[in-house]
C-alpha cells in the first residue's frame, strides 16, 4: 500500500520529484517508466537476495499497485465517462 507514515516519505520524496522531473525532460513514454520500475524492483532482489520468497513479494507490490491504482483513478474515471456518455447497456 502507498499510504506509509509521512515520517518514511519525506525522503523518498524529493527523489521521487527528481526522477519525475527527468522522465518529463525525456518526453517519457511507457518503455521509460517501465525501465524505471523494473530497475527499482530488480534493486529490491539485489538488496534482499535471489529467493523465492523475494520474486513472490516483487509479484505481490506489482500486483497491490495495479489494483490500488484502477481502485482510486481508473474506476472513479470510468464512472465519471459512464455518467457523461451512457451506459453500454
Amino acid at each position: 500500500m502507498p499510504y506509509i507514515l509521512q515520517k518514511r516519505r519525506e525522503p523518498l520524496d524529493p527523489i521521487v520529484n527528481q526522477l519525475l522531473d527527468a522522465l518529463e525532460k525525456i518526453n517519457a513514454g511507457a518503455g521509460d517508466y517501465n525501465y524505471v520500475i523494473t530497475s527499482l524492483l530488480l534493486g529490491y532482489i539485489e538488496f534482499h537476495g535471489t529467493r523465492y520468497e523475494h520474486f513472490n513479494t516483487v509479484h505481490g507490490i506489482l500486483d497491490c499497485v495495479g489494483k490500488e491504482f484502477y481502485r482510486r483513478f481508473t474506476a472513479p474515471y470510468e464512472d465519471e465517462a459512464k455518467e457523461r456518455n451512457g451506459d453500454v447497456t
